[in-house]
This record gives structure tokens, C-alpha cells and sequence, in this order.
């Protein structure tokens, strides 16, 4: 995780605040230079101060919106202070990384990192929003030395136990290894400091990264907030630090053999990448050949697109990989449809990487006249977006949800299709992207359907930052 870092028990807006301003000024002297740039014709410079603004008000927003992050650095900080840790508070960077924290404990020889981070990246399908926890340290080992310690099966080769616990062991020196977990200390707190995470050293370099699967009310995963185990993961990795540092230096054979096994593993690693690429491709093919026979039978103007995943796509699609496969249709407003997801692509000139809310998303609900067998009587959408990105986002869509809800034409068609759909962004490729979950089939009503939100998406005004 890239970020600076903030010392000091300040409240979280407080810390938030001093953060930005040390990341990237503040934002009225950002926008008093960006307009000077701009009156020298300084272009390049006044466009990244204003990047800057946007990414500041974007984290402001997040601060402001997410409470349980104030209740999640107060364990941490008191955390810090029994360990001896110096608590930070991460400064995003612009990558769509929203806050974090981290403490740093320098004990002896060794630095121990631990910190977390929460982003919310858009994936192949969706938007997902994680916070995964790392701890880190650079260990006194030779750079081949390589082990995995990772919560396992019983019965499984090369798990052993520990503590009444199975755990698989993966590494290319495994006397390593075994001499390493014959400390009792280490055996002993193997158990509450690990979880169902796994402990690695590769490269010289101690780690853990763990991401949780304990929700927020605004769903956003939570970073370990269990103070003994916040406590026991520093005191494990000191103690492994310290084993590691008296272990034997590796032999000239062992040396060789670590790098002959390092270098199998990296080849088998890479034929099962490359296998599982060739399968997810036959997939997207296949779907991809079914979905355009159906669209044409129902008489549109449908074509495969043929090309190399690794070609850029001609009409504006950048992914290589994720074009391959796709269903372009001649007539707009939708111009792509990706098989297999159900995603229908509307380019709008007004979106973009740079555009205000990327998060953007809404979802339809039919409304009955009584639950599950009554008769639909009208549709209405709703935000999506879980406040995941602020309020600014969430605000936004809510503004979209409105305006769907009040176009007939959109509603009459999905009360015709029988089915609920949702909308959201792909910033990158600048489109709006309808999107039907699960299982789907192509028919005229559902096709007419999307056609009928994508027109209506097009003839929403946005509004723009004053």
C-alpha cells in the first residue's frame, strides 16, 4: 500500500483533514494556482492540481460518510500504545484507495508494519469495494528461502500440526521450515495471530495479508479490529524474526535446490494461469456465439468481434482480454453487449475516467399489488451505490434512480420484460453499463427493455460541478 502517513490521536476528520492538505496543498490553494497555470497556458500543471481538488474532496467525503472507521483506529491506536507502535493515518493516493491506518513498531532490529487499507476498484463484472489488512517486516534470510504457513486440512500432504490445528506447509527448504516451528513460542501463537490467514516469507520479506469477511452497515469489508489478535500478530512476527535471524546460513546445495524448486513452481504456477485463461476463454466464446444467434434471430443487427485478447479493440474498447468475445450491434444507443454477464455497453461522451461519480449505481424494483404472485402495478428504482464512495456519489444516484423512475417509456418496458435490471458505470470505457443479474435469456420484450433505459440514460441531464 503507497501512502505517507500522519502521527499524532487527532479525530479522524482532523487527521483526515491535515492529510490532504500534506498530500496535496489545500484545496483553495490548489485551485488559486491551477488558475494561474491556466492564465500562462500551463495546461498539464493546472489539470493536475485540479485532479488533486477531486481526489481531496473524494476522500473528505469518504471520512465524513464511513463512522466505523473512528471506532476501527481507536483499537488500533490503543493497540499502538500497548505495543509500542506509532499509529499513522494513511494518505490516499489516487488510485481509488479511500483511507487507512497503519502502526509502525521498530523494536531492536527489525520494523514491524502493520496497516490497512480500504479502495473501491472496479473489477471484470462489477465495482468491489475491500479492505484488506497487511503486516509486513524485512527478515535477516537469504532471498531464496521461501515458505507459506496457512491454516489447512487434516490429511493433506505436508500439513502438520500445531496447537491441535492442521496447517499446511509449503516451502522450498522444508528442514527451514520445521527447524523455525520447533520454537514453542512461535507454535504457540500460531494459532490466535494467524486465523485462517496464511504467514509467507518470499524475498526476504515477512508477511500477512488477510482480507475480512466482517461487513460494515454500508457494506464495506472491516479491517481485524480484535485487539488481542492485533496483539498477538505483533509478538508473533517479532518472535519469528528473531528465529529466523538464528537460523543457519543455507548451504551451497540447499541453495541450489531452493532455486531449482523456486523455478518448477514458477513454470507450474504459469501453465495453470495459462490453462485456466484458455477455459475462461472457450466460455466467453461459446456464450458469446449463443447470445449473437439469439439476437439476430430476434432481427438485430449483431457481429462476433474476432480478436487476439491481447489486441487493443478499434472501437474504443481498451481491455484486449475483456473485448475478446463481445457482441457489437450496429445501432445504438447500446453498442457492445458482453455474453455471459448480461452487460449491455452505452457510450456517453459526457463520462469518463475523469468523471465526478464513478460509482454511480441504481437498481430496479417492481413494485405488486400484493408480494410475489400480485400483479406488477409500477417500477422504482433505487441507489445502489451502498454509500460506498460518499455521499456525493450516493447523492448522484439517487438523482439517476429518480429520473428512471419517472421515464414511462423506461418503466413501461420493464414491466413488459418481467424483469429487474441494474445500471451502473465503466468510468474507463465511458460507458453506462445495464446490467440483468443471473440467469438471462434474449427476447424481444428484455431487449427492448435495456434499449429503453440506455435512450433514457442519454437524455438525463448531469449535472456539473459548480
Amino acid at each position: 500500500m503507497e501512502g505517507a502517513f500522519l502521527t499524532g490521536d487527532q479525530i479522524i476528520k482532523q487527521a483526515a483533514l491535515q492529510a490532504i492538505e500534506l498530500y496535496s496543498g489545500s484545496i483553495g490553494a490548489r485551485r488559486t494556482r491551477a488558475e494561474a497555470y491556466r492564465r500562462l497556458g500551463m495546461v498539464k500543471e493546472a489539470e493536475a492540481d485540479l485532479e488533486h481538488i477531486g481526489e481531496s474532496k473524494r476522500q473528505l467525503d469518504l471520512v465524513e460518510h464511513m463512522p466505523w472507521i473512528g471506532e476501527v483506529n481507536a483499537v488500533w491506536r490503543q493497540v499502538g500504545r500497548e505495543v509500542g507502535a506509532e499509529f499513522g493515518f494513511r494518505v490516499p493516493g489516487t488510485d481509488h484507495s479511500a483511507f487507512g491506518a497503519a502502526l509502525v513498531r521498530k523494536t531492536g532490529k527489525w520494523t514491524i508494519t502493520l496497516e490497512y487499507g480500504a479502495e473501491r476498484t472496479y473489477v471484470y463484472e462489477d465495482y468491489d469495494s475491500k479492505t484488506k489488512t497487511l503486516m509486513k517486516a524485512a527478515a535477516n534470510t537469504e532471498a531464496t528461502f521461501q515458505f507459506e504457513i496457512a491454516f489447512g486440512l487434516w490429511g493433506r500432504n505436508g500439513s502438520i500440526e500445531i496447537e491441535g490445528r492442521p496447517y499446511d506447509i509449503k516451502s522450498n527448504i522444508t528442514n527451514k521450515v520445521r527447524e523455525l516451528l520447533a520454537n514453542e513460542r512461535i507454535r504457540e501463537l500460531i494459532p490466535e495471530a494467524l486465523g485462517r490467514s496464511s504467514l509467507g516469507l518470499d524475498e526476504s520479506q515477512l508477511s500477512l495479508a488477510e482480507r475480512s469477511g466482517e461487513k460494515a452497515p454500508d457494506n464495506w469489508m472491516l479491517p481485524i479490529r480484535d485487539p488481542s489478535r492485533l496483539r498477538a500478530l505483533f509478538r508473533l512476527f517479532e518472535a519469528v524474526l528473531n528465529q529466523l535471524d538464528q537460523l543457519p546460513q543455507l548451504s551451497a546445495l540447499e541453495h541450489e535446490k531452493a532455486q531449482q524448486l523456486s523455478a518448477r513452481e514458477r513454470k507450474k504456477t504459469q501453465r495453470s494461469e495459462h490453462w485456466l485463461l484458455q477455459q475462461h476463454r472457450k466460455q466467453r466464446l461459446r456464450a458469446r456465439n449463443k447470445d449473437c444467434t439469439a439476437l439476430r434471430k430476434l432481427g438485430i443487427d449483431a457481429r462476433v468481434l474476432e480478436l487476439d485478447p491481447l489486441t487493443p479493440q478499434p472501437t474504443g474498447i481498451e481491455d484486449g482480454l475483456k473485448a475478446d468475445g463481445w457482441i457489437e450491434i450496429a445501432e445504438g444507443p447500446i453498442r457492445w453487449v458482453e455474453p455471459g454477464l448480461g452487460h449491455c455497453h452505452v457510450p456517453d461522451s459526457r463520462l469518463g475516467p475523469d468523471f465526478e461519480f464513478p460509482y454511480t449505481e441504481v437498481y430496479s424494483e417492481r413494485q405488486k399489488r400484493f408480494p410475489v404472485f400480485g400483479r406488477v402495478e409500477s417500477v422504482q428504482w433505487y441507489d445502489g451505490s451502498g454509500g460506498a464512495a460518499g455521499p456525493r456519489d450516493a447523492d448522484f444516484s439517487e438523482l439517476v434512480a429518480g429520473f428512471l423512475s419517472q421515464n414511462t417509456t423506461a418503466t413501461g418496458a420493464l414491466m413488459l420484460a418481467g424483469v429487474d435490471l441494474s445500471v451502473f458505470l465503466d468510468p474507463d470505457r465511458g460507458t453506462w453499463i445495464v446490467h440483468q443479474t443471473g440467469w438471462y435469456r434474449w427476447t424481444r420484450p428484455l431487449w427492448d427493455c435495456c434499449q429503453a433505459i440506455a435512450k433514457a440514460l442519454l437524455a438525463m441531464p448531469i449535472p456539473t460541478e459548480e
